[in-house]
Parts: structure tokens; sequence; C-alpha cells
């Protein structure tokens, strides 16, 4: 099965790595941008690939388009000229560096689909021949999208059925169905999740499909005009943030995932959504019930430590 996490430049990302890397079999180091020329800025981690390394794990670096902005991903896919050219020096990097592949993630070109997937296959024909892998890592779809324009989400620039005959890892994220720009809710229920599956087994391979999942959430604060303002939790923030509000710890049956609510100093109504062990160990079976590839997490060093002790159970490690 495979066990894909991705690792940030953070010191509980990385210790996560080398301490539980024997449940791994892949990892994805964050730090590779393309630019809007195409040329290609990336920042290693040397930790990482020294633990992958110590633990027989394949690397595959995370590359973005710049820090996921709509104009880098337009620029980069809008000029054939600069697909070719981003395709190229990340196929140089990745050969030059030894890395088994690399984790494709570019968010935000709404109206550029089919030049995404014509990227995807140029660095698919560089890579692919020479034993090298592609790993893409997609918004979440529960149909084909129909949007454009402003009317577009951000699921929208992805081809599944194409992209999935391309490479050769699929990386649904199974997150951010509620988020910072939303309302209260869990990142990633598990209702949708089945949801997504559906639609992604409809037109993808099983045997590339990895699950990703959440290892954080997000807090929410109400308003005075009744909106929500959000932001990103670790599992450390929520459940500290808990215990000092005193609020009790709450199981939403439908997501399989934990809230909990509160009013602050300043009479604003809190609501917090965050995944534990046992949430997200709930989710894994989703992996066996589908008979996927494999799970993916987003990301090392932001959930409840008492997790990998499970997934160790889960893995029969």
């Amino acid at each position: 099965m495979v066990v894909f996490p991705w690792v940030i430049d953070r010191e509980e990302s990385l210790a996560v790595l080398e301490r539980h890397g024997a449940l791994f079999t892949h990892i994805s180091p964050a730090g590779t941008k393309v630019l809007p020329d195409g040329s290609v800025d990336h920042t290693p981690l040397p930790r990482a690939v020294k633990a992958a390394q110590d633990h027989g794990l394949k690397v595959f670096p995370l590359v973005t388009n710049g820090t996921f902005t709509l104009e880098t991903a337009e620029a980069i896919l809008s000029d054939g000229t600069v697909r070719a050219r981003a395709a190229g020096e990340l196929a140089a990097l990745a050969l030059d560096n030894g890395w088994d592949g690399v984790c494709l993630d570019f968010e935000g070109p709404w109206a550029l689909r089919s030049e995404y997937t014509d990227f995807v296959r140029r660095l698919c024909e560089k890579l692919q021949p020479r034993g090298r892998q592609v790993a893409i890592a997609v918004a979440a779809q529960t149909e084909h999208p129909a949007g454009s324009g402003t009317d577009a989400t951000w699921a929208d620039p992805y081809d599944y059925p194409a992209l999935g005959r391309l490479v050769d890892l699929f990386i649904p994220m199974g997150y951010d169905f509620h988020g910072i720009n939303t309302p209260p809710g869990p990142v990633g229920p598990a209702w949708w999740l089945r949801q997504v599956l559906r639609h992604t087994l409809s037109c993808v391979p099983r045997g590339k499909t990895v699950l990703g999942l959440p290892l954080y959430g997000y807090r929410w604060r109400q308003r005075p005009d009744g909106g929500w303002q959000g932001e990103y939790v670790t599992y450390e923030i929520a459940e500290k943030l808990r215990r000092e509000v005193q609020a009790p710890l709450l199981w939403d049956y439908d997501a399989l995932s934990r809230t909990y609510s509160f009013t602050d100093e300043e009479g604003r109504l809190n609501v917090v959504h965050f995944d534990d062990v046992e949430s997200v160990g709930r989710r894994l079976e989703l992996i066996r019930e589908y008979k996927l590839a494999g799970v993916a997490f987003w990301c090392l060093g932001l959930g409840d430590p008492q997790f990998w002790p499970q997934l160790a159970h889960f893995l029969g490690k």
C-alpha cells in the first residue's frame, strides 16, 4: 500500500518523518515552485531526503505553481513555450537529483484545463521513459466539472480521465470541503469522501488512486455581520484551545470528525472542526473499502501524534 505524506520545512514535520519513516513508502517534500516564466525555483530539504534514504522511501518533491496564485498558473500554462520550459526544467532537476518522481500540485487555472493536461503530458513524456514517475494532487471532484471563468470552482481545472491516463499516482485531495472562506464545517467529511471516490474511480484506475486526507483543522469566528472568519489550526492548537476554554469535545457522526464551539471574551461564537486519532483512523477504512492504491497525508507535523501507532496497526507493522 502506498503511504504518501507531504513534508514541510518545520521541525515538527521533519521530526515525525524521522521517527515514523518506516510507516511510509514515499515522501513529498515541499519547496519546488514553477515561476511565471517557466523556470523552477527549488529549495532542497536535505534532512527530509536523508530520512527518506535511511528508511528506503521514494522521494517525490512537491511542485507548485508559485504560491498557488492564479496569475502564476495562467502565465505558465497559457503559453506552450513556457509549458515546455517548465516541463524540461522539472525533468532535468528530477534526473540530476536522483528523485524517484515529482508530485504536481497546480491550483487555480480555471480556464486552462486542456493546457494543464498538456503540461502534465509533456512532463510524463520526459520522466516516465527514464524510469521516473509523476504523481498529481488534484482538488476533489464529485462530478465532471462544467464551470468556467467566475462560475468555476477550485476543482474545475482537472480533467480526471485524461490526467488519470497520464500519471502514475492520482491523489484527490480529500479536504477543504469547508475552509477559511466558508462557514464552519468538517474539513473532509466522510460522506463527501465517498462521493469523491465514487466519481474518481469512475474515470481513474483504482490502482493509481491515492486518497489525500487532512491532519489539520479550522477555527471560525463569527463576525458582527454574521459572516465567518476562518483560520488554519493544527491538532495541537485545536486541542490546546479546547482545554483553555473548557469546551466539550463532540463527535460529528456523519462527517466522522471532531468539533467543538464556545463564545470568546468578545462575545463572538467560535466553531472548531479538526481531526484526531479516531477520526483519521475511521477514514483509513475507506482505503480498504474502495481497494485504493493508498493514502496521502497533508501533512506531517500538523496532526494528532497518537495517530502514527494506529497507522502502524492498520498497516500490520
